[in-house]
């Protein structure tokens, strides 16, 4: 490297460099002006040196500029070396580059010389197109889809057909195939169409005969039996036949059966409120006559009647509206109301409303009427907010329901309420004696609208059965098993203080029962009073409920096993 470096430095020299060696080269002149021979030197080892042969021609030395060369440093000797060769690289890559798309190029215009030219046009008198020999050249018309449709239809028997050709290939080389088992039975071929298959005249009624024919062997015998099913094989042989192989025997007269019909009336039945009867028994053969006074000009429409398979319409489905929504419903009406009622205002159809006057805004309305005589305005204002006051108390009193529409409305709820279901509640009451209880008892249930009855038989026991809404019957049950106190009992006032003890220990009144039943069972509520077990059950039985009183015999309560 450092030779190189020292020859392509040396190279690269100007001229003057070069002549400024060459005068340093050059031996000091003698005085004299003869010729300086150099003195010579001992060698290395001690040696003479030897006398140069005049015969041979001495090498030429090298060039002293090499020598200081070798002085560089081999790092930056190295580092130039690289980027020259890069340098190279770079340079030959570019060449190729550019001898290939030359080539590129000549084969291009190559290409376009021997490209054949455009067939010159040719036509005949008539306009059609011909040939270099003057014939007529028949152009065959190709119809083109440009639909979208048929475009995909193409592409799609395409691809059926590549699936085709792939599926027959797979087949055949399945058996080349490394996991191939043989005893595995593998699908051939596509599956068929099936096609119609029309049941031919006849077919179900000849087998319809055949049934009804075995259904009548049952009670033959057995010769009779075997003649009938010959018969029956000899109908299914015939059937199973091709007519058309059946050999044609001489032509015969076919009988052609011919269906029964009804034979046609003289006169038809709508006709014969309009003539005039005739003696048809007694061969009167002439025309009825019209009865002209029965007819008139009214048109007879029959009533029309639904169709059977349609659904009658269900209407509008009803719209519920949140809270949200109702309230903003409220405010736009009263809204488009106060814009309606200023333009009325601003037509003149209707003066305008007195100013509301408060106490906080009447200086502000009234300005200086206010100032002049604030005691007299002090007494309008509160005088106008009396009236405003009673105007709203009489309005909201005229808004009431009296009690005869309260009634009838908590009527119509309860009835929405139960017109699907409705509760029923069976109690067992130890004692009923007691008017107030038997008033609490009856009151509450004529408040709730119930239906039902409460049986009393003091020998026998008592009976309450409610029929009502959920709500009603959950306040009833409080009333039965909290609020009333069933041991004090006023009705024996003697006896009060021998009895308190054992009556405390008694709850008095029990629910057997609690359900519900699709329709009520009894017209209205009433207190109804039994000597015996036969005839409470009588009063239930006609209502259809007569277990009620044997569920509230053989009830017993779970409290008193504890």
């Amino acid at each position: 490297n450092a030779e190189y470096m020292g020859g392509h430095r040396f190279a690269a020299m100007s001229a003057s460099d070069k002549r400024k060696r060459e005068f340093k080269k050059e031996p000091p002149a003698d005085d004299e002006g003869g010729d300086h021979q150099a003195k010579k030197r001992r060698s290395r080892w001690g040696q003479e040196p030897e006398a140069a042969d005049p015969a041979v021609v001495p090498a030429p030395a090298p060039a002293p500029a090499l020598v200081p060369a070798l002085s560089f440093d081999v790092a930056s000797a190295a580092a130039a070396t690289a980027a020259a060769l890069e340098k190279a690289k770079k340079a030959a890559l570019m060449q190729r580059q550019i001898q290939e798309q030359l080539a590129n190029l000549n084969k291009l215009l190559d290409t376009q010389k021997k490209a054949p030219k455009a067939r010159a046009l040719r036509l005949d008198a008539q306009g059609r197109e011909i040939d270099e020999q003057g014939n007529v050249i028949q152009i065959k018309a190709t119809d083109v889809s440009t639909l979208k449709v048929n475009i995909n239809k193409a592409k799609e028997q395409k691809m059926t057909e590549v699936l085709k050709q792939a599926n027959k290939e797979l087949q055949a080389d399945v058996t080349k195939l490394p996991y191939y088992d043989p005893s595995v039975p593998t699908q051939k071929g596509e599956r068929t169409r099936r096609g119609f298959q029309f049941v031919e005249e006849g077919t179900y009624i000849r087998k319809a005969e055949q049934v009804r024919r075995r259904q009548g062997m049952k009670g033959m015998d057995w010769a009779q039996r075997k003649q009938e099913e010959r018969k029956d094989q000899q109908d299914e042989g015939r059937a199973a036949l091709n007519p058309n192989l059946i050999e044609l025997g001489p032509i015969s007269r076919m009988a052609i059966k011919l269906k029964a019909h009804d034979s046609i009336p003289d006169v038809e039945w709508w006709d014969v409120p309009i003539l005039k009867k005739t003696d048809a028994e007694n061969g009167d053969a002439r025309v009825p006559e019209i009865l002209e006074e029965k007819i008139n000009h009214l048109v007879e429409h029959p009533q029309p009647v639904n169709p059977v398979g349609e659904q009658p319409d269900p209407g509008a489905i009803p719209m519920f509206l949140t809270a949200k929504e109702k309230k903003k419903m409220t405010r736009l009406r009263k809204q488009e109301k106060t814009k309606e009622m200023q333009d009325r205002v601003r037509l003149g159809l209707v003066p305008p409303p007195p100013p509301k006057l408060r106490l906080s805004s009447m200086m502000k309305i009234l300005g200086t009427q206010a100032v002049a005589d604030p005691s007299k305005v002090e007494k309008q204002v509160r005088q106008q907010i009396e009236e405003r006051q009673q105007a709203h108390l009489e309005r909201n009193e005229a808004r009431k329901q009296g009690k005869e529409q309260k009634k009838e409305k908590l009527k119509r709820k309860i009835e929405e309420q139960t017109a699907w279901e409705t509760k029923v509640a069976l109690f067992k009451v130890d004692d009923l004696s007691n008017r107030q209880h038997k008033f609490k008892v009856d009151i509450n249930a004529q408040q709730h609208l119930f239906t039902g009855c409460a049986i009393i038989s003091p020998n026998n026991g008592n009976l309450v059965v409610v029929e009502g809404s959920q709500r009603d019957i959950k306040q009833y049950k409080k009333l039965m098993l909290r609020r009333i106190n069933w041991t004090n009992n006023a009705a024996d006032e003697e006896g009060a203080n021998e009895s308190n003890e054992t009556s405390a220990a008694k709850k008095g009144c029990y629910l057997v029962w609690e359900g519900s039943v699709k329709q009520r069972n009894f017209r209205n509520w009433k207190f109804l009073e039994a000597r015996s077990e036969l005839e409470a059950k009588k009063m239930l039985a006609d209502r259809g409920v007569e277990y009620y009183w044997d569920m509230v015999k053989t009830y017993r309560d779970p409290d008193a096993d504890m």
